[in-house]
């Protein structure tokens, strides 16, 4: 009997321990049963990296929830969908995004929400059959690690037309202009500035200044004789340019009237030539025509006149008859 009353005590005092170290593991990872959550789905455009199940979820930086579950999209293959489980009370609303932030030098990522914006309608009151979808965005080491490419062209491009540039006529330029700063710089330590130098750059600025000041003095006196010289020279000419001008314009105007009255000339001529050309144009032909008539008579007599001179005068000799007695 003590044998079995040993290991039912020792049977139960197991059972104890192990319900005891249940519970202080659940106290240490912070579940309570009586918690509630809410389930939503994050779709991302771009690969998911370093994003596993059971990561973190975050809002704000405290994590409220874990990763339920990775796939891809049935309907989209190039989307990743990752099903996620938040705290009630986690103000998720409509226009919130997600986005995977790295989990210290791990290489794992966990999933950070971003509130929409303000007195947004929560996402878990939003009218849907299916659960609510919230936009996932790449993180900032992923743009960075998929731009890379073009960094590294950009980089290479700029390094390529520094090369370029780089020639040996520009090396030998950039020579040239070291070659200067150091004869200046030894110029300047052979030669100091001293207050003598100084003294002497200022004088020969100020004696400048004053050479200036009477080149500017001749400049205003030269140009004070050029306006009188063209007052007294060229104004008189001016003058007479002037009346030779308005002669010509005189000249113009008679012209211009001389055109006026030759032309209203022409009409009239023009219409005395149509009153001829109507009537006295058919005179003449019948005049012609008689002229023509009477020269042909002229002809005939002539010729009679050559033939026949007497006949022509005296006439055709009458016939004489001699009647019977």
């Amino acid at each position: 009997m003590e044998s079995k009353a040993n290991y039912t005590l020792i049977g139960t005092f197991v059972i104890v321990f192990l319900l005891a170290a249940l519970a202080f593991i659940l106290w240490l990872s912070g579940n309570d049963f009586d918690q509630e959550f809410d389930e939503y789905i994050v779709s991302f455009d771009a690969p998911v990296r370093g994003v596993q199940e059971s990561a973190e979820v975050r809002f704000s930086g405290i994590k409220v929830g874990e990763v339920t579950q990775i796939r891809l999209d049935p309907n989209n293959a190039n989307k990743v969908l990752v099903k996620i489980e938040v705290l009630e009370e986690t103000p998720v609303d409509i226009k919130s995004y997600a986005q995977l932030e790295a989990q210290g030098l791990t290489g794992l990522n966990y999933v950070q929400l971003f509130v929409g914006g303000k007195d947004l309608p929560l996402a878990k009151d939003a009218d849907t059959k299916d659960l609510f979808v919230i936009e996932g965005r790449r993180s900032q080491i992923d743009s960075l690690l998929d731009d890379g490419g073009s960094v590294v062209e950009s980089v290479q491009k700029t390094l390529n037309s520094i090369m370029r540039t780089l020639d040996d006529e520009s090396i030998r330029d950039f020579q040239k202009i070291l070659s200067n700063l150091e004869a200046i710089t030894t110029d300047y330590r052979e030669n100091p500035l001293t207050s003598s130098r100084i003294e002497q750059t200022l004088k020969n600025i100020d004696r400048a200044a004053k050479d200036v000041s009477v080149a500017s003095v001749s400049v205003d006196q030269t140009a004070l004789d050029t306006r009188l010289t063209v007052n007294d020279k060229f104004a008189p000419l001016l003058d007479s340019l002037q009346g030779t001008i308005n002669e010509v314009d005189q000249t113009i105007i008679a012209y211009r009237t001389l055109a006026e009255r030759s032309t209203g000339l022409v009409d009239n001529t023009n219409s005395v030539v149509s009153d001829f050309s109507a009537g006295s144009l058919r005179k003449i032909e019948d005049a012609t025509v008689e002229l023509k008539d009477l020269l042909d008579t002229l002809n005939r007599v002539a010729e009679e006149l050559e033939r026949n001179p007497t006949k022509f005068i005296a006439g055709e000799e009458r016939e004489i008859v001699e009647l019977p007695r």
